[in-house]
């Protein structure tokens, strides 16, 4: 028993240093944190995109304490609805667009650190004003503080443009909405025997640009969209094997708006509370899963907005069919920002299928079908989206590989005003150089 509270004892001290290390980092004129994620468990299983296939895996070029990896990608697009708007206004275009990549991956056996940018061209033949360029920045670190504690931090930065078929972007403007989006997170991690524990901090910061109608005449101001959003969660795991156990987490956050919302005239600030619970498992050449179930409670300062509770949904599930095709399922139930008149807030309840089949070592199959329903608080708007998606991918070599894909978005909606009805088709054709 006396060897038992020594190691107990001797187990908290190391995770008390390890938060007041944390905390130093965080002190005020210190660098800006980076945003972090709990790690995984080495899995006995692989899905089928997850599986390394030597011949045609990209070797990477090293150079010293890092491998880097470089990688391009060209496509041709043909998309029959470009703006996202009813049938009897489609229009169609094709689109070429072009992407680069490069990662850094540490080598280095305790620690580590990887790195990555991108940058993305979308040139319109036919509407120039839609064609747009995004880039972005991330990068992901673990320290080792010892054989039980982890600090763990990742951060990113993207530079996007908004997608015409989203459910509450801004309808009619003359190019689609650009913005800024950072996000850092921060954790330390404590695990003994059957015991895992992390603790962590987030922050997140989005900034639209303003959108012009009219050929420029009449100004969309978006920076009542624009928001920071802090707090921090927890979660405990207990594990019966190292694969299997049971898990809860909870998550607490503030969201701040920079101006008040014009349809409501009152400022949409509000209180994020989340808490979860659930099994993990994850069975060779069987099947694998996180499934979690809660409550989520978002409390708005002002009284111009209903505040949202109710049933949270979080789960994954993946089973091996065979060493040649795996099944996915993911269901999600979440409270989400809303920005239409009478609305602070919307549960965005979500099901997806996805199916991936080898044919040959060098030839994969996906299949996905997708299902979401926006239910909008203290007003009467329901939104229903469906999406399909069939893609094959195909390398001749290591460095060259090409894609087919062809996708259908569908959007209805039980509101007159607000997004308009839509069916949209996009096909696909990628050339992939890698090394």
């Amino acid at each position: 028993m006396g060897c038992c509270v020594k190691n107990c004892l001797a187990y908290r001290k190391r995770l008390l240093g390890a938060v007041l290390i944390l905390l130093a980092q965080l002190a005020p004129g210190t660098a800006a944190f980076a945003q972090g994620r709990v790690t995984d468990d080495v899995s006995p299983n692989r899905s089928v995109r997850e599986r390394i296939r030597p011949e045609f895996q990209a070797l990477g070029i090293r150079t010293g304490a890092f491998t880097i990896f470089p990688e391009s990608t060209s496509r041709l697009i043909y998309n029959d609805n470009i703006l996202a708007t009813p049938d009897e206004f489609a229009e169609t275009d094709v689109i070429a667009d072009l992407s680069a990549s490069l990662r850094a991956v540490s080598n280095w056996e305790r620690h580590r650190l990887n790195i990555s940018g991108n940058v993305n061209r979308r040139e319109y033949v036919d509407r120039a004003s839609e064609s747009t360029t995004d880039y972005g920045f991330t990068g992901e670190g673990q320290l080792n503080l010892g054989s039980q504690l982890l600090l763990l931090a990742n951060g990113s930065y993207r530079r996007e443009t908004e997608s015409r078929g989203e459910s509450q972007t801004v309808f009619g403007a003359d190019s689609p909405v650009r913005f800024n989006d950072f996000r850092s997170e921060v954790a330390i991690q404590a695990t003994q025997t059957r015991f895992r524990e992390t603790f962590g901090l987030r922050f997140a910061n989005v900034d639209f640009e303003d959108v012009t109608f009219d050929d420029g005449e009449v100004n969309g101001d978006q920076d009542f969209r624009d928001r920071q959003a802090y707090g921090g969660f927890a979660r405990f795991d207990y594990r019966f094997r190292p694969l299997i156990g049971i898990f809860a987490r909870g998550a607490y956050n503030v969201i701040e708006y920079d101006q008040i919302q014009p349809f409501a005239f009152a400022e949409q600030d509000s209180r994020n509370l989340q808490v979860l619970g659930g099994v993990f498992f994850d069975v060779a050449r069987v099947a694998r899963a996180e499934i979690g179930v809660g409550y989520s409670d978002q409390d708005y300062r002002s009284e111009a907005f209903a505040d949202v509770s109710g049933l949270n949904i979080d789960a994954n599930i993946e089973y091996f069919l065979s060493g040649l095709t795996t099944v996915t399922l993911r269901l999600s139930r979440d409270i989400q920002e809303a920005f239409v008149f009478g609305g602070g807030g919307l549960y965005e309840n979500s099901i997806t299928l996805q199916v991936d089949h080898e044919l040959l070592p060098s030839v994969i199959v996906g299949l996905e079908a997708g299902y979401s329903r926006n239910e909008f608080q203290n007003i009467d708007r329901n939104e229903d989206i469906q999406r399909y998606r069939a893609t094959v991918d195909y390398f001749f070599r290591r460095s060259v590989g090409v894609r087919l894909a062809f996708g259908r978005r569908s959007l209805s909606s039980n509101q007159q005003i607000g997004r308009a009805d839509f069916d949209q088709n996009v096909a696909t054709l990628s050339l992939v150089l890698r090394m």
